[in-house]
């Protein structure tokens, strides 16, 4: 019986452990109006370079662009077709709707907003989440170009 208990009240708390290892909620308020570029350039996603630009009007987010750029060539990751190979294998889509999705969710949320990786694109989702972490944080801080 009491095994039982223990066994028990050890899986209660792994459920509960992991019904809080979701996706971090990120706070999408608070922003000051402007254009705020971020490049991720000490983090490579397959040896290119992350690019954000965040645009905020009236305190919202109006605009987000999201790229990944070979830092030797400025060629972007849309038109690496090896790449949108690799991506289309693992996703069953191309790079570039990956990222129209990403940056959908953004335009499209309210005040908060839950980032998920996506599958086949894990990298690109972790790079493009710590760009908009970091552009929202210079828009907090009122820090536009």
């Amino acid at each position: 019986m009491r095994v039982r208990r223990a066994l028990s009240a050890v899986v209660g708390v792994l459920l509960l452990t992991a019904a809080g290892c979701g996706p971090e909620r990120i706070v999408l308020s608070g922003l000051a109006d402007g254009r705020y570029e971020v490049v991720l350039s000490d983090r490579r996603v397959y040896g290119y370079v992350a690019y954000m630009v965040l645009e905020v009007r009236g305190g919202r987010i109006a605009a987000v662009e999201y790229d990944e750029r070979n830092p030797r060539t400025g060629r972007s990751k849309t038109g690496d077709e090896a790449q949108n190979r690799e991506m289309m294998r693992l996703s069953g889509r191309e790079w570039g709707e990956v990222v129209e999705d990403l940056e959908g969710l953004v335009l499209g949320a309210g005040s908060e907003l839950s980032l998920d990786a996506v599958s086949g694109a894990t990298r690109t989702s972790e790079a493009f989440r710590e760009a908009l972490l970091r552009a929202l944080e210079e828009a907090r801080g009122g820090a536009s170009e």
